[in-house]
């Protein structure tokens, strides 16, 4: 019996189990990343189109009225955040505002309160689905003027 030849026969079948193991061992890494991005993508925010119509500040009650209107696109609206920045450059973002807004509708925000300074811009976030997924847009910010 040639044992040159079984030597060899032994040690391919060494490095192919290490490959299989070393596959195996990234598999298992790898393969949480993936599933788990998976699920916070939510197609609902490459087909929703919020537009601000209208951004007003009262200085009175130091509070402001933010106007959206939603363009043509299927998606689920449950909630919109907004984000205000200031002269200081420090923006500030809302907690949720809850809404259900429709293509083609208008939406007027409630009274937001908590404004030390007048803002000078405003864009709007959108959270879609149930589980009300942030949606990052880009987005040219509105001015917001002074009101009564």
């Amino acid at each position: 019996m040639n044992k040159r030849g079984l030597g060899n026969v032994v040690a391919t079948i060494l490095i192919v189990l290490l490959v299989i193991i070393g596959v195996a061992i990234l598999w298992r890494s790898i393969r949480p990343l993936i599933s788990s991005a998976g699920n916070r993508v939510q197609p609902d925010c490459f087909t929703v189109e919020l537009d601000i119509t209208g951004c007003v500040y009262s200085s009175g009650g130091q509070s402001a009225v933010v106007s959206v209107r939603r363009g043509v696109g299927k998606g689920d609206v449950k909630a919109v955040k907004f984000v205000f920045s200031f002269a200081s450059g420090d923006p500030l973002i809302t907690s949720e505002v809850a809404t259900n807004i429709d293509e083609l509708e208008t939406f007027t925000s409630p009274s937001i309160p908590g404004f030390a300074q007048a803002p000078q811009s405003v864009i709007v976030i959108p959270l879609v689905g149930e589980d009300k997924i942030l949606c990052t847009q880009i987005d040219n910010p509105t001015l917001c003027t002074t009101g009564p």
